[in-house]
């Protein structure tokens, strides 16, 4: 298999015009002297009016907008650069680009810091009023997050502090895990000879390659690049996981999840229903991974855990162009609205899919700003894998397309509502692919990996926040984690997850090194857990109620931020509350897997 053949998007880039023009466009020097200049103004005109709460509810609503209006060219301008630098973290010039974009964006925000602050010293009747007040209703749940943090928050100078210290901090650490990270090459021997690929295309052959011997090496190569690498990898998860304590100290957080719980409008208790709920019922991937290994007859590994089950049925490789006429006809069948929405991606070069040297791995979509469009960032190899992760991110554009007619502070949904979308239009994809499906054991092996990315997405993710809590405990309790406290913990929590299914192999456990999620984003993980169990119940309303169902779906998606997590599900008449709920949520993996044992007792 040469590299070329699995570049099948090759030349797919995207078109960052509607950010920037280039790195050198005259537009930015513009707009940064423009911002330099409203912050100033800004500054002058508010600072220290807005603590007082004399202001009339229109004449803080007007400084609301002019924050806003600033908060726009700024994310604009630090889209562009993280954009740039995710399709190429390893050229120089890029590089500095992109950390002086985050050094300003610093500087603005240090500027612009004295806004929400003050807005917490504003006296309780001053704010009741302004909560109560018509004007302010746009902006009555930007006003209600903020006071949210009010015990969390510090006084200005130390918030500046936080802030100016992140960047040879946290951010500079992060930004050090994802250079090595890109860097990083994995040789693996194919036709008698060494070739070094990176990580998305080695993962792509550890996941997908028909010849098991080759998904072993490729298995064995991640094992021996990270374990070359975990003191250095060690240090930095360390020192992030430590950075987090000091900030959680200093902020009065009682406990490592509480700052995400708070930003993502869930509280503990619902979590931890939900990650027990799905740890009790691990023994539906043990199941479905025990019926995998008897059709093979043989003892799973992890270089098993995505392959297909038969691999000498034809397994379709869908162009480019292929994978989005699939794409485009399954969201017409459901709405005209996504259709539409998702082609614009498409015809207006707004997603970059080709591999490319120093280009992230994964996929991800940005939001950007309201006045501009999303972008969507993916590693198209041809596998149906790819198809449905390009309509997962297109699920995110959509959303994020159909949130701009919020206004900025009101445009960004919170993180586990943020997955509905994107799962949905799995979903969607899925179910077209495997309806026009007739061969028995195409079916099975379709259905077999949708299986394995939901236990992925579900199971997988669930076991990764029930690691990085631990993490999170021990650092706190014992102080630096060895590399091997790190590997022997991903370890016992990845395996419960297949039980007698699948076995784990002993180079498995350095693979805490690839979950970039533990380096950018604390606790990042359940909501991916959440948003599937969510989108599953959805999925069930849309078969069961059809348009009525996607007329209030698209509304809801409309919303952005701008009502309260708890707001917005119950207008789809979901109750995450109910402890029913989350079985509910993984039903639909129970009749998958009958589905798929009555398919494979016609093979057996």
């Amino acid at each position: 298999m040469k590299k070329s053949e699995l570049n099948l998007a090759k030349g797919v880039v995207w078109d960052l015009g509607n950010l920037y023009k280039g790195i050198d466009d005259p537009r930015i020097t513009q707009d940064l002297k423009e911002i330099d200049i409203k912050s100033n103004q800004f500054e002058k005109n508010y600072r220290g009016k807005i603590s007082e709460g004399k202001l009339t509810p229109l004449e803080l609503k007007e400084s609301i907008i002019l924050y806003e209006d600033i908060l726009t060219s700024v994310a604009s301008y630090g889209s562009f650069a993280g954009l740039l630098q995710a399709k190429d973290s390893v050229t120089d010039k890029i590089n500095h680009f992109y950390q002086k974009a985050d050094e300003y964006t610093n500087t603005i925000s240090n500027k612009l810091m004295f806004f929400e602050l003050e807005i917490l010293e504003i006296p309780e009747n001053s704010i009741n009023k302004y909560l109560e007040s018509p004007e302010l209703e746009n902006y009555k749940q930007f006003l209600t997050r903020i006071l949210k943090f009010k015990s969390h928050t510090l006084k200005e100078n130390e918030e500046i502090i936080i802030n100016k210290k992140n960047q040879t901090g946290a951010s500079a650490f992060i930004r050090l895990y994802d250079q090595i990270s890109a860097e990083l090459e994995f040789p693996l021997e194919i036709d008698n000879k060494i070739k070094n690929y990176n990580y998305s295309e080695i993962t792509n052959i550890l996941s997908g390659n028909k010849d098991r011997g080759l998904r072993e090496s490729s298995a064995k190569s991640i094992t021996s690049v990270y374990k070359k690498n975990a003191r250095t990898f060690a240090f930095i998860l360390n020192t992030l996981v430590h950075d987090k304590k000091i900030t959680d100290d200093i902020r009065s957080y009682k406990f490592p999840q509480e700052s995400t719980f708070l930003s993502d409008e869930v509280d503990a208790k619902t979590v931890e229903s939900m990650t027990d709920t799905i740890k009790a019922n691990y023994d539906l991937s043990e199941k479905f991974y025990i019926t995998k290994s008897k059709i093979l007859g043989k003892e799973l590994f992890e270089w098993d855990r995505y392959s297909i089950i038969y691999p000498e049925v034809e397994e379709p490789v869908y162009t480019y162009e292929k994978a989005k006429n699939l794409i485009l006809n399954a969201f017409m069948e459901f709405s005209p609205v996504f259709h539409e929405i998702a082609k614009k991606f498409f015809d207006n070069n707004w997603i970059d899919a080709e591999l490319s040297k120093g280009k992230k791995s994964g996929a991800f979509c940005a939001y950007t700003v309201p006045s501009k469009n999303p972008y969507i960032l993916t590693n198209f190899t041809g596998k149906a894998n790819d198809v449905r992760t390009l309509a997962h991110e297109l699920g995110h554009a959509i959303h994020g397309y159909l949130s701009r007619e919020q206004t900025l502070l009101n445009f960004w949904p919170v993180t586990p509502f943020a997955e509905i979308a994107s799962i949905f239009c799995e979903n969607l994809v899925f179910r077209k692919i495997f309806e026009s499906t007739h061969d028995n054991k195409q079916k099975i092996n379709l259905l077999g990996g949708r299986l394995q990315e939901i236990f992925a997405t579900i199971f997988r993710q669930n076991a990764f926040y029930l690691y990085e809590s631990e993490l999170h405990k021990l650092r706190r309790e014992k102080g630096e984690l060895s590399v091997d406290e790190f590997s022997e913990n991903f370890q016992k929590f990845l395996q419960p997850m297949f039980g007698e299914g699948l076995k784990l192999s002993e180079g498995h456990k350095y693979w805490w090194i690839a979950i970039a999620h533990f380096y950018h984003y604390n606790f990042y993980v359940f909501s991916y857990a959440f948003g599937q169990s969510l989108s599953n119940a959805l999925y069930g309303h849309y078969l069961d109620d059809g348009d009525d169902f996607t007329d209030k779906y698209i509304e809801v998606l409309k919303k952005g931020s701008s009502i309260e997590l708890n707001e917005l599900i119950k207008m789809l008449n979901v109750d995450i509350h109910r402890q029913s709920f989350w079985d509910e949520g993984l039903e639909p993996i129970s009749e998958y897997i009958k589905e798929f044992e009555n398919l494979t007792k016609l093979e057996l």
